[in-house]
């Protein structure tokens, strides 16, 4: 939530649009589960994705005042095999300007190991990317 309120508060300065987005990996084992387990999966996804994004439109309604209206769009991607790629490219076809990610402080071996998905945006990004603790 705390990139959130970072961009918010730049799309304030630069009277700018948020694009707030969800990617939604592939079902973990989907091979092995059942139709119904995997909808679940989806469902669950997109539910907690909806409350985030009702968050953060709080956020900039809150942070309105007379003379500056933030819009808030939002956009939930299912399936997908690589979040930073499905970010890349959202942040390419939407010619977005800058990316504000959040990052949740992960150790070095821990990066190391299972890798970032921030500093996968900031590697490919084709924009500025502004990283959040």
């Amino acid at each position: 939530m705390k990139a959130a309120r970072y961009a918010i508060k730049i799309a304030k300065i630069q009277r700018s649009k948020v694009y707030c987005v969800h990617a939604i990996v592939k079902v973990p084992y989907g091979n092995f589960l059942d139709g119904y387990a995997a909808q679940m999966y989806f469902e669950d996804a997109r539910e907690r994705a909806m409350s985030w994004f009702s968050d953060v439109v709080k956020i900039a309604e809150a942070s309105d005042n007379n003379d500056s209206c933030i819009e808030v769009l939002t956009d939930i991607f299912t399936s997908v095999n690589s979040i930073v790629v499905a970010l890349v490219n959202y942040s390419r076809q939407k010619d977005i300007d800058l990316i504000v990610i959040g990052t949740r402080g992960n150790s070095r071996i821990k990066r190391l190991l299972i890798g970032s998905i921030a500093m996968g945006v900031v590697r490919y990004a084709g924009c500025p990317v502004l990283l959040v603790r």
